[in-house]
């Protein structure tokens, strides 16, 4: 076992590879174990879990290059912000946001109350969603110093 930095925080530490304490795998089976299960809660989560996913790509990138946080840690705001304060030539191109932004589009479906019906989600929604924390993620990564 990887032993944590002591100048590190945990929650950045367990998702950072480039930080000596990150454990490879360990965030991802977490996240996604639940769309394993299949049930319309456990499908929405995923959803839900794949957006975060990219939203703390987008976090570790920020600390990485030293742009200082917006107040909202939204999909949208993070990836605006690194695009507008982010070092030139270390960032991704502007006109990648849609690569980026596409697995919190579905969680806009599922983040809201559902009222007095149950909800159901396409299993190939929580599967489009994972697929595209995949590629985002996949691609912020080479972003990384």
């Amino acid at each position: 076992m990887q032993r944590r930095a002591r100048s590190c925080s945990s929650r950045l530490c367990s998702l950072s590879p480039t930080h000596a304490c990150w454990v490879p795998g360990r965030s991802s089976r977490r996240r996604f174990r639940k769309r394993r299960v299949g049930a319309p809660k456990d499908l929405e989560d995923a959803i839900d879990e794949a957006a975060k996913s990219v939203e703390s790509t987008l976090q570790i990138l920020h600390y990485e290059l030293d742009v200082v946080l917006p107040t909202k840690r939204q999909l949208t705001s993070l990836f605006n912000n690194l695009i507008e304060k982010g070092p030139a030539g270390k960032i991704p191109p502007g006109y990648v946001d849609h690569l980026v932004l596409a697995a919190g589009g579905p969680r806009n479906l599922t983040s809201h109350g559902q009222g007095p019906t149950v909800r159901e989600v396409p299993e190939e929604l929580a599967d489009a969603s994972i697929a595209a924390a995949a590629t985002a993620i996949t691609l912020l990564a080479h972003y990384l110093p």
